[in-house]
């Protein structure tokens, strides 16, 4: 019996033979077990298709945002007086369609950078909602027109800050492995 642990933690067991391959190209017959040509064929699989980041499960929720936050803009600002009720629901749609916007932005910079330790969803969500709603803030400021660029670096710096402080933390509570018993 030959186990072993493949990539996503599952415990496989097997009872093939020990069978001989390549005996007619190598001098030494070189010989496999065929269940190590399984774990491989697994391996391989759990690398290049269920390991593989996608963005197909943040597609509806970014053109859902993409389309509401944007379009909902657009009917706001060329529609209504700049009362207190619109004015809300311009910082509620800004934060949708730059959250929206960010998204893809956000999950290429971790696929193409981070791809070894690939986030959560909820991670990548959230680090696309910062980029809403450093933009809706300083939208806000620059009606009261107090934003400026140190301010905006300021305001840029310190939400990087609690991102970074929040992932550290998540990356500090270990959980153990989870072993199947079966």
């Amino acid at each position: 019996r030959l186990f072993a642990q493949s990539l996503t933690g599952a415990i496989i067991r097997c009872d093939c033979p020990t069978i001989p391959l390549n005996t007619y190209k190598t001098p030494t017959p070189l010989r496999y077990n065929a269940c190590t040509k399984i774990f491989e064929k697994i391996a391989l699989f759990e690398l290049f298709v269920i390991m593989k980041p996608t963005f197909r499960p943040y597609l509806p929720a970014t053109l859902a945002m993409l389309i509401l936050g944007w379009a909902g803009l657009y009917a706001l600002i060329n529609f209504t007086l700049p009362t207190l009720g619109p004015r809300w629901a311009f910082f509620f749609l800004a934060v949708f369609a730059l959250t929206g916007t960010a998204l893809p932005i956000v999950y290429f910079f971790n696929n193409r950078f981070n791809r070894k330790n690939f986030p959560a969803p909820n991670i990548l969500t959230r680090q696309a909602l910062w980029v809403g709603v450093y933009g809706a803030t300083l939208a806000w400021l620059q009606l009261g027109q107090v934003a400026n660029i140190s301010i905006a670096l300021g305001l840029a710096l310190g939400l990087i800050a609690i991102e970074a402080l929040i992932r550290l933390r998540e990356k500090a509570q270990w959980t153990p492995p989870q072993i199947d018993n079966d």
